[in-house]
């Protein structure tokens, strides 16, 4: 029985006689490896052909088949920097909407040519990534988040003791880069975390032109040092938008090793042994075993750190989105509780 074609284009319905056929095949003799075999005869996955034989179940219409596989696949790469900025503002913007009202809001962007087009399920993917990082407490993609994690490098501490430090990080939620760098051999402080920011306001390259604001994440441990009250004043004194989380105990956050992995600057990282005391963090190498080599002061270390993450940055500066007086202001108060509270390496 000749199928009726009267609804399909005149210029698709020998390929859609061809799945017609193919289906009914199928459907006469069901099995995985039957289907992949007719699959590659018309020129389609296996995916697509289940799709073939579900609409034609549902439908059995001619047209049903001539529409139910996409002829032409949107690209599914991942998101750039700038696509993930417009979808994390969108969310934002939207912080209770349904994912699917974020998703249509993107699609408006591509109707009027802004974006690029992109597949639904890419989208709802990439909506869903920026609604948890900002559910967990980081800014929109355009803020610093300022973070502590052990490194596994030696150093002295200031009992004399070989100890892993702890590197106070600044990292560039935008660029999901590290800007910022110091270290401590005693554990996580403010005084690290401030000196982490002076590096930061030093190193260029952080922020594109168009972040119109910037946000400072990060926890604080009041009872354990009262220095964080003071860097958290700092930026409120200078006009700079905070998000300070008091913690009972200062552990590495998620975000830092989602965006870092598994090391820094070629130094492996050790977020479980952050919030452990100096003789507990033993630096070992990659297989485990105790390393025997000389360790070397934190100051040197810092240092040489910080002039590697320097040289792998661009032009222009870290802060640039707080604009040169805000950013003079909290140099000066930052710099203020370095000074002060700056703890001497054995």
């Amino acid at each position: 029985m000749e199928e009726d074609l009267a609804f399909v284009d005149p210029e698709r319905r020998e390929e859609v006689r061809r799945r017609i056929a193919a289906v009914k095949r199928f459907l006469a003799s069901p099995g995985r490896a039957h289907a992949t075999r007719l699959a590659q005869e018309i020129g389609l996955g296996p995916g697509q052909f289940y799709r073939l034989v579900n609409a034609w179940k549902a439908t059995g219409r001619a047209d049903g088949l001539a529409q139910a596989v996409r002829r032409h696949r949107v690209p599914t790469r991942a998101f750039d920097e700038r696509e993930m900025r417009t979808i994390r503002r969108l969310e934002a913007a939207n912080p209770d909407a349904p994912v699917e009202r974020v998703v249509a809001a993107f699609q408006t962007l591509v109707d009027e040519g802004t974006v690029r087009r992109r597949g639904l399920s890419t989208i709802r993917k990439a909506v869903k990534t920026a609604r948890g990082d900002r559910l967990a407490g980081s800014a929109a993609g355009t803020g610093l988040l300022v973070d502590h994690c052990a490194i596994d490098l030696p150093v002295v501490s200031a009992s004399g003791a070989r100890t892993m430090p702890v590197a106070a990080l600044v990292l560039d939620l935008g660029r999901r880069t590290p800007i910022g760098i110091a270290l401590d051999a005693e554990g996580p402080s403010p005084t690290t975390a401030a000196r982490a920011l002076l590096h930061a306001l030093g190193t260029p390259g952080a922020t594109d032109p168009d972040v119109d604001a910037v946000a400072i994440t990060l926890d604080v441990d009041v009872d354990a040092a009262p220095g964080w009250a003071g860097l958290v004043q700092a930026f409120e004194e200078a006009d700079v938008r905070v998000h300070a989380r008091e913690v009972n105990v200062l552990r590495t956050h998620p975000t830092t090793t989602t965006i870092l992995g598994e090391a820094l600057l070629g130094v492996p990282l050790r977020p479980r042994n952050t919030a452990r005391p100096p003789h507990l963090r033993r630096p070992r190498e990659s297989d485990g075993r105790r390393i025997a080599g000389a360790a070397v002061t934190p100051e040197l270390a810092e240092a040489v750190l910080q002039a590697r993450l320097t040289a792998t940055r661009g032009s222009g500066s870290a802060l640039d989105a707080v604009g040169t007086v805000t950013s003079r202001r909290l140099e000066e108060r930052l710099r203020g509780i370095a000074d002060r509270a700056l703890k001497p390496s054995g």
